[in-house]
């Protein structure tokens, strides 16, 4: 169940549609308040991207040559795991190491925004409805 302190303007999650579709959705200040007032309605209807290769790409993330499993995400290393989860490694002239394991799209972008201040631009939005992707 996704909580109000997960969450952004601008986070994507899936939108489970009334016709059985699933859309990946930028989240506004009105889904937030949803989320506020009525969080088991807002969880029927949203839910977390899970991170894939396909999803790293699509957040600017390039393969490290020869490592299928190793990103580079704006200078933060990036390493797909065994077990699915995400491993994040950011390493800067003084060796600072920061670990941590991510799920869903939604924690990789806050992650991001945490340490650099930005948010992830993503590589795949299609004009018209501004919060389709």
């Amino acid at each position: 169940m996704i909580k109000i302190t997960e969450l952004r303007t601008g986070n994507l999650l899936n939108y489970d549609t009334a016709e059985g579709g699933i859309l990946p959705t930028k989240i506004d200040w009105q889904d937030l308040k949803w989320l506020d007032e009525d969080a088991k309605g807002f969880n029927l209807v949203y839910t977390p991207i899970p991170i894939t290769e396909e999803w790293l790409l699509k957040l600017g993330a390039q393969h490290y040559k020869n490592r299928k499993d190793m990103f580079n995400l704006s200078g933060i290393t990036v390493v797909i795991d065994k077990d699915k989860d995400l491993m994040c490694i950011k390493g800067n002239l003084i060796c600072e190491l920061i670990l941590c394991h991510l799920k869903f799209v939604h924690q990789v972008q806050n992650f991001y925004f945490g340490l650099v201040g930005i948010d992830l631009i993503i590589q795949s939005l299609v004009g018209g409805e501004k919060n389709k992707i």
